[in-house]
């Protein structure tokens, strides 16, 4: 199971290699989803969320501008995780996402 602590150091790896602000991501998210709140990079990221639903991933991915495969590799990485003890339950969102416009970065 993804994990705040895991996913938000993967959010946070991801976006300062990409060369982000969080505000950049922020204003990423607002374009492609619904309404986001201020400090909702930041709840992430500092662990905060600590069961992070299929939708706080959808607009993760879409407000980095990646696939969900890359951020999925950086979680792994961080928990040592088989990636197939985990894919169930992103399938579902990798086809919601696959029409969204995400590239692979």
């Amino acid at each position: 199971m993804v994990t705040g602590e895991s996913l938000g150091k993967a959010v946070r790896e991801i976006r300062k290699e990409k060369g982000m602000t969080q505000g950049d991501v922020i204003r990423e998210i607002r374009k492609k989803a619904k309404f986001v709140e201020r400090n909702f990079l930041t709840k992430i990221e500092t662990g905060k969320l600590k069961h992070p639903r299929l939708e706080t991933l959808e607009m993760i991915v879409k407000g980095l501008d990646i696939r969900l495969g890359g951020l999925i590799f950086f979680v792994e990485a961080d928990m040592k995780v088989p990636i197939d003890t985990i894919c169930e339950s992103l399938k579902e969102l990798e086809n919601r996402i696959d029409g969204g416009g995400a590239t692979g970065r």
